[in-house]
């Protein structure tokens, strides 16, 4: 791969897909057949059912176009003012992380929408909130030491607690990369890059 400045890199389906002052590429993974996918300048992307999400440095937005480069979307509004260098996005399956620095105080802040809804539902976040996984019936975070399920359509929060669920965070040392729940157990990314796991258990009710 011959490239002038590499911004951000991914791979899927054998491809490697790559900016490159103002282009998005794709090429083979051992580094044949280079093609522009689109002009854009960009500094971080990610791969996700069968989009590639990137953040826009000229638009400041989050965007998404399809791995052939065919259809191409904007996800978060013109209010909106998603600067790359204040950190990268996150992709949960359909699902967007971000933060805006918008001088609007309703488009300030930490949001996360959903690229497939309708006008692409955003639910608002505290700041000190981090995401832990997204699933079809609910967003699990974690602030202050403690574990909420977030309602998709309320947005009401309930900790897991008292959904039967109990985890001891003392058992993780240090902030966390990355979780998935699963049944019984809770996987994570910890600080040094290993793959963890803890297991908790639903309290026996008298």
């Amino acid at each position: 791969m011959s490239s002038r400045y590499v911004y951000a890199i991914a791979a899927a389906d054998e491809k490697l897909y790559f900016s490159d002052q103002g282009t998005l590429y794709y090429m083979n993974t051992d580094g044949s057949s280079k093609e522009k996918l689109i002009d854009a300048y960009v500094a971080d992307i990610k791969i996700s059912n069968g989009w590639l999400y990137y953040s826009d440095y000229n638009n400041s937005s989050i965007n998404r176009v399809s791995l052939d480069g065919t259809d191409n979307q904007r996800l978060t509004s013109v209010d909106e003012k998603v600067y790359a260098n204040r950190g990268t996005f996150t992709v949960f399956g359909d699902w967007i992380e971000y933060r805006s620095d918008s001088d609007d105080p309703k488009n300030f802040g930490h949001f996360i929408i959903n690229a497939n809804a309708p006008e692409h539902t955003r639910i608002k976040l505290e700041n000190s909130t981090q995401i832990l996984d997204v699933t079809d019936d609910g967003i699990y975070i974690q602030r202050n030491n403690i574990l909420y399920k977030k309602d998709i359509k309320t947005g009401d929060e309930t900790p897991l607690s008292e959904l039967g669920i109990d985890i001891d965070l003392t058992k993780i040392d240090g902030y966390v990369r990355s979780y998935h729940f699963a049944d019984g157990y809770l996987l994570y990314i910890s600080k040094d890059n290993n793959l963890k796991k803890l297991t908790f258990a639903k309290p026996t009710k008298p």
